[in-house]
């Protein structure tokens, strides 16, 4: 997100503005609930409490984020890069970069031109990189997040970063991939093989519900099975219950309740149990 503390008051204004129009609709300054004025002015109003309300909460993170880097909090590493440097990073396409990964859609950030004698700060935090003002969060993750780290052999060299975004429509969300890449500078090459070295640790510590049951099979075993068998008891028991006509809803919540547990459950053993299989 670029200049972030920007469109952050742009989100409050925006909000302000949904919460006056709201206002203004439900204290009769605009006529009637039901007249045209009043009912344009509340869905209006809702539309942008939705909006605005979203980005002033992820602008409001991302402000802060930035804020920190540039104080220096949590910075790992931090480099200049010179304008002739830029320029040549400016003509870098994804497919000259050699990075394969699936559904990888293109570059993540589109470096502006800059004037003569003009240098780039490129700042990298402990979850997340600033470049050229623009705030990334690089926090770890599988299929959503940081997945990858490391550098590719382009000109100029650029510290590489794939990142995980949910994208879809329809109501059928899918992960896309998108690449990051930080320019460097010859002098910065320590500075960007610390931040890659940062990086890839973050990746390989993220651990999935998968992981955790392999480092702990027995917690698993016994978690799984505390909650299966109330699972079982309550679906069992719904069922017996409502068969023999027990007055009240509480057959159709004990067997309701008891089905979805317990189908939920296996579900998410039978995911575990072979997601370390090749």
């Amino acid at each position: 997100m670029r200049h972030p503390r920007r469109k952050l008051v742009l989100a409050v204004v925006g909000f302000g503005l949904a919460i006056f129009l709201l206002w203004a609709t439900f204290s009769g300054v605009l006529g009637p609930d039901d007249g045209t004025p009043a009912m344009v002015a509340s869905v209006v109003g809702l539309l942008i409490l939705g909006v605005a309300g979203y980005f002033v909460v992820t602008g409001g993170m991302t402000a802060r984020a930035a804020a920190q880097l540039e104080a220096g909090t949590d910075v790992i590493a931090s480099w200049r890069v010179p304008t002739a440097i830029w320029q040549r990073f400016r003509n870098i396409r994804l497919e000259g970069t050699g990075v394969r990964v699936p559904m990888l859609k293109g570059l993540l950030f589109a470096p502006r031109a800059v004037a003569e004698g003009e240098t780039v700060e490129i700042i990298c935090g402990a979850r997340g990189a600033l470049i050229d003002g623009r705030y990334f969060s690089l926090a770890p993750g599988r299929g959503v997040g940081m997945e990858q780290a490391g550098m590719v052999l382009t000109d100029p060299p650029c510290v590489a970063i794939i990142i995980g975004l949910l994208a879809g429509a329809h109501g059928s969300p899918r992960t896309t991939r998108w690449l990051l890449l930080l320019p460097i500078p010859p002098g910065a090459r320590n500075e960007a093989n610390k931040a890659i070295r940062h990086y890839a640790a973050a990746v390989d510590s993220v651990r999935d519900i998968g992981d955790l049951a392999r480092a702990y099979p027995r917690r698993t075993r016994i978690l799984f099975w505390a909650i299966l068998i109330p699972a079982v008891v309550a679906a069992i028991t719904g069922v017996t219950l409502e068969v023999n006509d027990y007055p009240g809803e509480l057959p159709a919540w004990l067997g309701i309740t008891g089905i979805m547990t317990t189908l939920g459950t296996l579900l998410v053993a039978a995911k575990v149990r072979f997601s370390g299989r090749r």
